[in-house]
């Protein structure tokens, strides 16, 4: 999936469909691109979300993608002036409690280059609310 020189108001610049895993099966570029999000009373943002929480069986192996580029990716959360905003997330939590047994496979590990990010806020760059389902991932910030 390449996303380039496009400005994206919406609540996140990729949504995998949670009738189908939230499952890609590729890799993500995003390049040249201003998010505006919308929504600016939420306490945090993600880039990439979905929902897989391990409980259904979709017939086939679900994956996150094993490489996500962004490169000269604008992040304009100037409208989030909500206290408890701690800034955007590369991935969303996912509805998945890995802790818990028994869960059906997700892959969630690969590679994410951050490249000329910034944030109008100033707040980082996080990996995600539930940071235990993305260890398999290495984060390059350039």
């Amino acid at each position: 999936l390449l996303i380039d020189n496009c400005e994206i108001r919406a609540s996140r610049i990729v949504s995998l469909r949670d009738d189908y895993g939230s499952s890609w099966d590729g890799d993500i570029i995003v390049r040249n691109t201003t998010f505006k999000p919308q929504n600016p009373n939420r306490s945090s943002i993600s880039l990439v979300s979905g929902y897989n929480d391990g409980t259904h069986d979709f017939g086939y192996d679900c994956c996150l993608p094993g490489r996500i580029e962004m490169e000269n990716v604008t992040i304009d959360d100037s409208s989030f002036t909500n206290e408890d905003y701690t800034g955007p997330n590369i991935f969303g939590a996912f509805g998945r409690d890995v802790t818990k047994p028994g869960l059906l496979p997700f892959k969630a590990e690969g590679k994410v280059i951050l490249k000329n990010v910034t944030v109008a806020s100033g707040k980082p760059v996080g990996v995600s609310l539930n940071e235990k389902m993305f260890t398999g991932y290495e984060i390059v910030r350039e």
